[in-house]
């Protein structure tokens, strides 16, 4: 007898909870909410809506390790040749006075282009004053194009040519630029 009981009042319990929540439910409740509206200190031109960062990397004096340099450019720069732009902006060197350009002063990009993967990069002949230098900074330049191109999705290496020839060892390492230099991870 006295769990039919506890199950009445329980019923009864249950019923009135339900009747409750579906009285309560059917009015409409406004809730006032002030509505502030946002005015940035500056307005946006249209300039700085086209704008992208482009990381490009250049060795560090004190270290000698590369390091990114992050850069504001207009896509509209970007949007035809996107590697050249690229290219030519390692070529004149970093704004970073701690920072030092890896690929020789006066290096001219002839021409650039992908092929499959691969961007193939035409340079004339300033790039082999590279020559010059150590291993370790020929190592560098490649390194520095390398790690910088490797950010387009679309490019997982690079092929160097000097004035149309591929067939170009660099004295002082026997690094050969007619081979694909891809990004290990």
């Amino acid at each position: 007898m006295k769990n039919k009981i506890v199950i009445v009042v329980f019923i009864i319990i249950f019923i009135g909870a339900l009747a409750f929540l579906v009285l309560n439910g059917s009015k409409n409740v406004q809730v006032e909410t002030e509505v502030e509206e946002f005015i940035p200190g500056e307005e946006i031109s249209d300039e700085q809506v086209r704008n992208t960062v482009v990381t490009l990397y250049f060795k560090d004096i004190n270290s000698e390790e590369l390091m990114p340099e992050a850069r504001n450019i207009d896509v509209k720069k970007l949007m035809d040749d996107p590697y050249s732009v690229i290219i030519n902006m390692l070529i004149e060197g970093p704004l970073n006075e701690n920072y030092e350009a890896c690929i020789p002063e006066g290096t001219k990009l002839n021409k650039c282009y992908l092929e499959d993967d691969v961007l193939v990069i035409n340079f004339d002949n300033g790039f082999l004053k590279i020559e010059d230098n150590n291993k370790k900074d020929q190592e560098k330049a490649l390194d520095s194009i390398l790690d910088t191109i490797s950010l387009l999705r679309e490019v997982n290496g690079i092929k160097i040519l000097i004035d149309g020839e591929s067939n170009i060892t660099l004295k002082n390492s026997n690094i050969n630029l007619s081979r694909e230099y891809r990004k290990t991870n």
